[in-house]
């Protein structure tokens, strides 16, 4: 989930940045795990189910205010450039997988896609453009 900032990892701030991500990254596994089990074996009911099934969108909320941060503490302004553009193709990606979906739903009564695709469709994507751009800024050995 956005945790290899394109090119920056070797940064001070890219290294803060992973070590709150990793942080960010097992509560939400702790908690997508308790919630989990106790919607399942819990009966909750009420507030207590809502505050169980809300409970994992905290840290991925916080994943965004990380990047955020990390974008203001990182100095290197190629470094920043390269993870404002991977933020941009990932929110394109995201919008067009809404805006197609709304428009199936709206006039070709498609349901709506399963729990969790959009969440995907933003992580991968902001993880493609930060290889594809790696990829692309590597040189070809001549300097």
């Amino acid at each position: 989930m956005g945790m290899g900032i394109a090119c920056g990892m070797n940064t001070k701030a890219g290294k803060r940045y992973r070590q709150r991500m990793l942080v960010t990254m097992s509560i939400y596994l702790v908690l997508v795990l308790v919630a989990a089990l106790l919607v399942k074996h819990g009966h909750l009911q009420g507030w207590m189910l809502y505050a169980c099934a809300l409970a994992p969108a905290v840290p991925v909320i916080l994943v965004l205010v990380q990047i955020g941060r990390y974008l203001q503490e990182e100095s290197d302004e190629y470094v920043r450039a390269m993870t404002v553009r991977a933020l941009l193709i990932a929110t394109g990606a995201l919008m067009g997988t809404i805006v197609v979906n709304d428009f199936l739903r709206a006039f070709a009564n498609v349901g709506a896609l399963p729990a969790f695709t959009t969440f995907l469709v933003f992580f991968l994507s902001f993880g493609t453009a930060q290889g594809v751009q790696q990829m692309m800024n590597r040189g070809g050995g001549d300097e």
